[in-house]
């Protein structure tokens, strides 16, 4: 029996049970790899968001009263491998047993599952990359992924830069899951080079550095709650690519080259973490741990990453074991911070998004999600507390009004006076809700609108971001355009049908044909006007957001294709 399964079933066990989240679970395991970690991550976060039709099969089948002498927990993460997974790998006599209840167990899952599946990310949905441009460029990734256009369709992200999609093609959907398990061991991934991140996730980050950076004094940012690191590697990767764009001049009114500090108070995740950015920042990253008593630190130098640097980068990243709540605003190693990435533990149900919906097991749970909505209010507060911050972003992968809106509401009532919210990720559609009955404070229809929400309808697990904004602050500089590498072109359909509209009104103002340079230039310019195309003019976003505050009827527009 793999090792892999046994594991996954010791966690589905205790997840079940309620004694702590998945995610926990998994990384509690010191002994066990990173990429052994998200392996394990997939397939209990399945399994679970799968349990109750699982559970009907097994049970309908016979197989549950036939194997009763093997772990419940042990047959569900079997039967996820077997019905909705690439495969049990392994397994043994215990396989063989289960095998032959396969086809009973089949007529017995919901008729729509597998269409559910298609469309929420269990292997048929369009899975996240995130471009690590700390070691490498978009084109590069693009290029290495070209050998699998078998397996997938590759597409350029419209809402995040240097995200990518990739997306099955029909009718391929256990070849594309198969796929997607391979590119997670293999080099792209494990060398750092890129990283499988849901693009909720990328939310963050580009929420805090959407409009530039830097402040008179300091450009650093603190990452409150950090392992397992995507998103303090992902802020790094911003921050590198906003201080390359700077001129000499406007780099010295920084007072030094900013860095990422990310905190995690266990020691197990600390640990996890410092890994993850040894991994994607290379010997660019430093582990730092800090001392409760006496709280100085010391520092080391951590493992070089995996892949070999080629892009020159001044940003560093630290992974210090620490309580967030336990720092001093005013300490002198956060003079130069200007910005918290925050990012606290929830409940979580953001990703129970499958046949059981996106909150039915853990909205049971009232008592739970009061007493984290207790202690997120708690860390917002604090994070707002430090006196050189100018920008806050609070998320939770929740779909919780009480652990989200009714947070943000109550810390920001007593707060107005210092800080507010600002709108961002502005070309997404979904915003805040109201907040909940029992909450006291309230939002304007302002500020609910500053609000992002992500939900499985988008294509992303359910996700939230609130980005707060000190009063009478603003970004020094803005931050570099960003446009799809020319390597993208072909990979792309909207890019296509801009580059032949391109040559066409060439050919027609001209009067004649294009040489092969022509064409190039003409490949180039389309792709930057379709770029500008989809970031729309201003008026076109002011009327995005009279729309969404119910100001005009929405118009209807032509669906894209896939």
């Amino acid at each position: 029996m793999s090792r892999l399964y046994l594991d996954a079933a010791r966690v589905v066990e205790s997840a079940t049970e309620r004694r702590r989240s998945v995610k926990s679970l998994v990384y509690a395991n010191s002994k066990a790899s990173l990429s052994r970690k998200r392996q394990l991550l997939f397939l209990c976060s399945q399994t679970m968001a799968n349990r109750g039709a699982l559970e009907a099969a097994l049970s309908k089948s016979g197989a549950l009263e036939e194997l009763e002498d093997a772990p419940k927990s042990l047959l569900l993460v079997l039967a996820f491998e077997m019905l909705l997974g690439s495969g049990v790998t392994g397994g043994g006599q215990l396989k063989r047993r289960l095998k032959a209840f396969e086809a009973e167990m089949r007529k017995h899952l919901p008729a729509n599952l597998m269409e559910k599946v298609g469309k929420e990310g269990l292997g048929a949905h369009a899975r996240f990359l995130r471009v690590n441009t700390l070691l490498t460029s978009d084109a590069e990734v693009i290029r290495r992924l070209k050998g699998d256009e078998s397996a997938w369709k590759l597409e350029i992200d419209d809402d995040i830069p240097h995200l990518l999609q990739l997306k099955p093609l029909p009718d391929n959907d256990k070849d594309f899951r198969v796929a997607v398990r391979g590119l997670a061991t293999g080099d792209l991934v494990q060398s750092g080079q890129a990283v499988l991140q849901d693009k909720a996730s990328c939310f963050s980050a580009q929420a805090l550095l959407q409009d530039g950076w830097g402040f008179a004094g300091g450009a650093d940012v603190i990452d409150a709650c950090a392992a397992p690191g995507n998103k303090t590697t992902h802020a790094a990767a911003l921050l590198q690519e906003w201080w390359a764009s700077l001129e000499a001049s406007a780099k010295e009114t920084i007072a030094a080259t900013p860095k990422v500090l990310a905190f995690d108070k266990d020691a197990e995740r600390a640990n996890v973490l410092r890994q993850r950015i040894s991994q994607l920042c290379g010997h660019r990253a430093s582990a730092t741990k800090t001392t409760k008593t006496t709280k100085t630190t010391k520092t080391t130098k951590a493992k070089k990453g995996a892949s070999k640097q080629a892009i020159a980068v001044n940003v560093v990243a630290e992974g210090i074991e620490g309580d967030f709540l336990t720092l001093d605003p005013s300490d002198d190693r956060f003079a130069g911070v200007r910005g918290i990435l925050l990012d606290p533990s929830c409940s979580g149900s953001g990703m129970r998004r499958r046949d059981e919906g996106a909150d039915s097991s853990a909205r049971a749970d009232m008592k739970r999600i009061r007493a984290l909505s207790a202690f997120q209010s708690k860390a917002l507060a604090h994070a707002l507390s430090f006196p050189q911050a100018h920008r806050v972003v609070y998320s939770t992968c929740s779909v919780h009004p009480e652990e989200n809106e009714d947070v943000v509401a109550e810390v920001l009532s007593a707060k107005r006076e210092e800080w507010k919210l600002v709108e961002c990720l502005n070309n997404w559609e979904r915003r805040g809700t109201s907040t909940s009955k029992g909450c006291q404070a309230q939002l304007s229809d302002r500020e609910t609108g500053c609000l992002v929400r992500a939900a499985p309808e988008d294509g992303t697990h359910g996700f939230f971001v609130a980005c707060f904004q000190r009063v009478g602050t603003a970004p020094l500089y803005a931050g570099p355009e960003w446009r799809p590498p020319a390597a993208a072109v072909q990979d792309s359909a909207d890019l296509k049908r801009a580059t032949k509209r391109k040559a066409q009104t060439s050919e027609e103002a001209t009067g004649s044909t294009t040489t092969a340079g022509e064409a190039a230039d003409d490949a180039v310019n389309a792709r930057r006007g379709a770029h500008k195309r989809k970031s729309r003019s201003a008026e076109a976003r002011r009327a995005r957001k009279r729309r969404k505050r119910g100001l005009m009827k929405k118009q209807t527009e032509p669906e894209k294709e896939d």
